[in-house]
């Protein structure tokens, strides 16, 4: 048996800016250092040929972006610090092959102090 824990989050539309998919908010109080954790699109995301994005957004200012394909999840590090708020948020890319919705899943998630 194993046990699988993730954080997952539907996205409704193609091309958002933000604002209208998920957003992961972690407050850090800027006491932790790095960050780990592995993304991909769920298998009941409705098109396979769907790219998301994922942003890194801390104290309000991104710190990274990074394209997705379905099927390839990928792990990320990213440095925490001085940062107290840390915004994880999943775009779906403005395509003519995009097809709303899709679902994202983070998995592995760690954070060193």
């Amino acid at each position: 048996m194993r046990n699988v824990r993730g954080i997952g989050g539907t996205i409704r539309t193609c091309g958002d800016d933000g604002t209208q998919s998920p957003v992961l908010e972690l407050r850090l109080g800027a006491d932790f250092k790095s960050l780990k954790l592995t993304i991909g699109q769920d298998q009941s995301s409705q098109n396979s040929v769907d790219t998301a994005t994922v942003q890194f957004v801390g104290n309000g200012k991104q710190l990274d972006s990074q394209r997705l394909s379905f099927y390839k999840p990928i792990t990320l590090t990213e440095n925490l610090s001085g940062i107290v708020a840390l915004q994880i948020r999943v775009l779906l890319d403005n395509d003519s092959n995009c097809v709303a919705p899709a679902t994202v899943v983070l998995t592995g998630v760690s954070i060193s102090a």
